[in-house]
């Protein structure tokens, strides 16, 4: 096995990303160096169909299921038990006959028209929620949270000043839109923050206080006009937003649920250039203060400061940031001097310490939870197979709206049970994936068509306070 998976995970990413049955996709197995993967006898390892055989690419390994013979239509679909990968069925066994098909939950957030502004000062935040809000209800806890992430950002930012923050929370996404607000936003240094804030005890907000507070304090410590380069400015995000999570496991859920399988471990990638991919530059960041030292980490957010020219970022020895190849330059001209290696070195250590976490097993969302996005997707199966627009609005989320209202969403729905018919959905992992608004997970599954075969699919689901909603297939 290479890179030390192991051979539970390794077989979960060969079924779930190197095969679509009836074509081939690539295999997420590649050596740290990216060179060409040694040879494995990966009919040997992984006991492959003999409809399928393997062959190596530079990225990894191919697999591809020709039609099984005798079986007219079959894409191979039925063939990821061979692989050893237990699933989770919907059939009775499993609680199919009892499936519970859960409320609408309509796009009608209240406006809350009229409502005032309120304030609550501290010492370094003062919070404004709307009247009659549970923001302004819970606004002491809220507070108290954003006191204390600010009293941990300063330190580890080295800040000397005081600047206040004003923190105005939004009891939902229409409410922010119809005042102008942000859903989520940090002025770096211009001390104001946007959020949604609804009272759920797991809502963002409450659980990673520290993210925004850190975007928009670091604008304090730089030169005026400067900004963080994003990679590094999201990673201080995440590695200070308080949650407590261990981020190398945050970033290996995102590296085994994505849906091209196209991740490399350890590596950066265009949205590092500008700073959207919160798992891989959290990881990073929490690794180099790991390794260095906060303070390093400083150094090297210094170093790496731009200005914004030409709707880019500039940076004074290196020129425009606007691409991979002149981020990952610019690390290489500054991380000597700021942490004692050579960039490569730094992200080869990196990358072993990724590696690291993906060879043991990944744990997996449990208990009521995965009860309840079991449901969910049995529901969705009921609906498809019922031609029930209704019920398959049901398992969509009400909570992001501004782009896809009531209409629209039922009209999504119908169009979905009208193109898919006589499907058997086969759930094989279901991996938490942090916080979006409220915690979130990827369910990766094999759906199955009747005569037209199958192929692999996911969901991604969130647990907003109406419970566990689908925001996200492949087919929207």
């Amino acid at each position: 096995m290479t890179n030390g998976w192991d051979e539970v995970n390794a077989i979960s990413r060969l079924a779930l990303f190197g095969m679509a049955f009836a074509g081939a996709t690539a295999c997420t197995y590649m050596t740290e160096d990216g060179a060409l993967p040694p040879p494995m006898d990966l009919e040997l390892q992984f006991d492959l169909p003999e409809h399928c055989e393997a062959s190596r690419t530079l990225s990894g390994y191919v697999v591809t299921c020709d039609p099984v013979p005798g079986q007219e239509g079959s894409t191979g679909a039925s063939t990821l038990s061979e692989f050893g990968v237990e699933g989770a069925g919907l059939g009775e066994e499993d609680g199919a006959a009892s499936l519970v098909t859960p409320d609408v939950d309509f796009c009608d957030e209240l406006l809350y028209e009229g409502a005032e502004w309120v304030s609550i000062a501290g010492s370094h935040v003062t919070l404004y929620a709307l009247a009659g809000t549970e923001a302004l209800t819970d606004g002491p806890l809220l507070l108290d949270r954003h006191e204390a992430a600010y009293e941990v950002v300063a330190d580890a930012i080295g800040l000397t000043a005081t600047p206040h923050i004003d923190l105005f929370v939004s009891p939902n996404r229409a409410a922010a839109a119809e005042r102008g607000l942000d859903f989520g936003f940090a002025i770096p240094g211009g001390g104001r923050i946007e959020a949604i804030y609804d009272g759920a005890p797991y809502a963002y907000l409450k659980q990673h206080p520290g993210y925004l507070v850190t975007q928009s304090l670091l604008g304090h410590v730089l030169s005026a006009e400067h900004y963080a380069l994003p990679v590094l400015a999201t990673g201080l995000g995440e590695h200070l937003d308080q949650s407590g999570r261990d981020l190398h496991l945050a970033y290996a859920y995102d590296i085994v649920t994505a849906a091209d399988g196209a991740v490399i471990p350890g590596e950066l990638s265009e949205d590092d250039v500008w700073g959207n991919n919160f798992s891989s530059a959290g990881s990073l960041v929490s690794f180099m203060v790991e390794r260095h030292s906060q303070a390093q980490v400083m150094d090297l957010i210094q170093a790496t400061a731009m200005t914004w020219q030409d709707e880019a970022y500039y940076h004074s020895d290196a020129g425009y940031v606007d691409t991979l190849e002149s981020l990952t330059g610019l690390l290489a001209d500054m991380v000597p001097a700021a942490m004692g290696e050579s960039w490569e070195e730094l992200r080869a250590a990196w990358q072993d310490q990724v590696q690291a976490t993906l060879s043991a097993p990944l744990p997996e969302v449990t208990g009521d939870d995965r009860d309840a996005i079991v449901n969910l997707v049995g529901v969705a199966d009921a609906a498809l197979n019922g031609d029930d627009a209704n019920a398959y609005r049901a398992v969509m989320d009400g909570f992001y709206c501004e782009d896809l209202d009531d209409e629209a969403r039922l009209g999504v729905a119908s169009d979905m049970t009208q193109a898919l018919a006589e499907v058997e959905t086969q759930i094989l992992r279901i991996y938490p994936t942090g916080t979006r608004n409220y915690p979130t997970a990827r369910v990766l599954a094999t759906r199955g068509q009747g005569a037209d075969g199958g192929s692999t699919t996911f969901y991604d689901v969130e647990r907003f306070p109406a419970g566990w909603r689908i925001t996200q297939t492949p087919e929207w």
